[in-house]
Order: C-alpha cells, then structure tokens, then sequence
C-alpha cells in the first residue's frame, strides 16, 4: 500500500484500518478538487448559465439599511427591558402621606462664626512659654515632632545640624552636625 504522505509511526494493516485510510484519502481528494476550482477561470463549465455560489460576494448590509434597523430595534429593546423590569420588581411606590406634616419643621440655622480666632494657643496662666535659641544666621529648614521633642533641620553658612529639643526640659538634649564628602 503506497502513501502520498510519509509514514512516520508504523501501524498495522486490517481491514477496519483500511476502509478508514479509503475514506481518509476521498475526502483528500474530493477537498484537493474543490479547491483546484476555487481558481478564477477554472470550474464554470459545472454552473452553466448562472455564477458559480461560491464566485458571489457575500450579502453585505448598506449602512442605510443598518441605521433604519438600529432605530426600530433599540427602542423595541428599550421597552422589553422595561417592562421586564417592572414585572419583575412591580410598579413604584406613590407618596401616600401628606406632605404637611413635614411643613412643621424647623430649619437650623447655621451658628455665627466665633470672633477672630488665633492659630497659635496662647499658653496658659501657670505655664511659661518656650524658645528655641538660633543664631542670625541660621535657618529651620525642616521639623519633625515626637511627643515633647522636635527635631530641628538647621542651615547656616558655618554647616548643617540637627538640633532635638525637648519642651518638657525646655532645652535642647541633642546636637548633630552634618558633614558632607
């Protein structure tokens, strides 16, 4: 038995295996022969006096045609989903109580605002106020706050430091130059 393709796996020869190899090899054919006569030219002898069915371009909408079906189906769909919905959830619910009775009720109004206020809290009677000694020309670049203690990030034109202040001492506890290479 030849074979038009090779045979790489080898595979025994009955009876059964043979009628499937026959049907195997018509179908080859009978698709090798429908696409000999896809070619322009070839095979219009088999469709006389009309086009081959396969030669037709295929039925393509017109853009009117698409436009008047999208206008009558939307609103169809629209009105499905509605109605969908209230069959589903019922009808929604009217006001039966009056409104009247609501009428009663006060507006609040909205209090005065309080005189001038000051952002900063004046420190009370018994506690004293604290300073954080600087020189002219030193500068807080940065702060960070940690309970009682802030911590300073100072500039100068002499270098920078780091200077940690702790107000319930009312000193402060640390300095840290930073030098730089």
């Amino acid at each position: 038995m030849s074979r038009s393709e090779p045979n790489f796996v080898k595979m025994t020869e009955d009876a059964a295996q043979r009628s499937v190899e026959q049907l195997r090899r018509q179908a080859l054919r009978l698709l090798q022969q429908s696409s000999e006569e896809a070619i322009p030219g070839q095979g219009a002898a088999n469709y006389p006096g009309s086009v081959r069915p396969d030669a037709s371009p295929p039925f393509a909408q017109t853009p009117a045609r698409a436009m008047m079906i999208g206008f009558v189906t939307m609103p169809a769909v629209f009105i499905v989903v509605v109605m969908g919905a209230l069959a589903l959830f019922g009808k929604p619910a009217t006001q039966t109580e009056p409104l009247s009775q609501y009428a009663a009720v006060e507006t609040l109004k909205q209090p005065a605002p309080a005189a001038t206020a000051s952002l900063a809290a004046a420190p009370a009677a018994g506690e004293r106020q604290h300073t954080i000694p600087l020189g002219e020309d030193e500068r807080i670049a940065d702060l960070s706050l940690n309970g009682d203690r802030v911590a300073l990030y100072v500039e100068s034109p002499m270098g920078r430091q780091i200077l940690i202040y702790d107000f319930a001492v009312g000193r402060v506890v640390a300095e840290a130059p930073i030098q730089t290479e």
